[in-house]
Parts: structure tokens; C-alpha cells; sequence
């Protein structure tokens, strides 16, 4: 299986104080074939003291990589996930490409954390000097069968 993560963040993502403008992440999955067949969003909007941000501005892409199915089994059943908070954090400075770790984290309603998975040294396309922090609720864009 293969994955790819596209994240966007404006504000400023300052502990405790951050002001966060909109950011976003998007979670494309593939099992066959060139298309995403199965993408999962977050999303938080205007904010301010959020957990979401980045410093300024970052946009990236991290090129397609793969993905252990028993890794991340919330993948195939994303019904798990949907519409519980989640957190995808990606660190590394890039401009126009590098590499880049990955992090994804659902949020239990207690606090808990669960690690849903974690990536490092992926290739990525775009611009970030520091961390893009999502956290929001998991949602459903798309969704076509995953191929066997």
C-alpha cells in the first residue's frame, strides 16, 4: 500500500499563544493503480492559543511511499478514526524539495494518544521552515474500493 501527505499551514505556531490562520492536511491512499483511491482530510480554520499552525507559511507533498498494511490497518478500516480528532505533524525544513518525518496521531477523548503512524527521512516537494501541525477532526473526502 502506498500513501501520500499533503499539508498546508498558515499562522504563527507559537506553545500556547499560536495564532493559526487555516491549515490542513490531506491523506491519499493506494493500493493499485496511479489514482488515490481513498483520501482522508483534517482541517482547523481560524484560531487563536491552537495546536495547529506553522511559522508564517508552509505548503509540502511528500512523494508516494509505502505503507506495511499491518502498520497502519486504519487505513482499511478508517471507520475507526472518522470523526475523532487527529493530529498530523510534519518536521523538516524544505524549499522546493528535502525530506521530511511524518507523524499521525488520533486523539482519544480522554487525551490519550495513539500513534496511527510514523515516517522519517520521506521525500516531499514545497516549502516549509518549520513544523505544519494539524489537528482537527479525521473526515472523508474520497473513497473508491481499495484494490486487492
Amino acid at each position: 500500500m502506498e500513501m501520500r501527505v499533503t499539508i498546508t499551514g498558515t499562522g504563527i505556531g507559537i506553545e500556547k499563544i499560536g495564532f493559526n490562520f487555516l491549515s490542513y492536511a490531506y491523506i491519499e491512499c493506494r493500493r493499485c493503480g496511479s489514482l488515490a483511491e481513498r483520501t482522508l482530510a483534517l482541517s482547523k480554520g481560524l484560531s487563536l492559543g491552537s495546536s495547529s499552525g506553522t511559522f508564517v507559511y508552509g505548503s509540502l507533498q511528500t512523494d508516494w511511499f509505502t505503507v506495511d498494511s499491518t502498520e497502519a490497518e486504519w487505513i482499511n478500516n478508517d471507520g475507526k478514526i472518522l470523526g475523532n480528532v487527529g493530529e498530523i505533524e510534519v518536521v523538516g525544513t524544505i524549499i522546493n524539495g528535502g525530506r521530511v518525518d511524518v507523524r499521525i496521531d488520533l486523539i482519544g477523548t480522554t487525551g490519550t494518544i495513539k500513534s496511527l503512524l510514523a515516517k522519517a527521512n520521506l521525500k516531499a516537494r514545497g516549502f516549509q521552515i518549520s513544523p505544519i501541525k494539524v489537528r482537527g477532526t479525521f473526515v472523508r473526502l474520497h473513497d473508491k474500493a481499495l484494490c486487492d
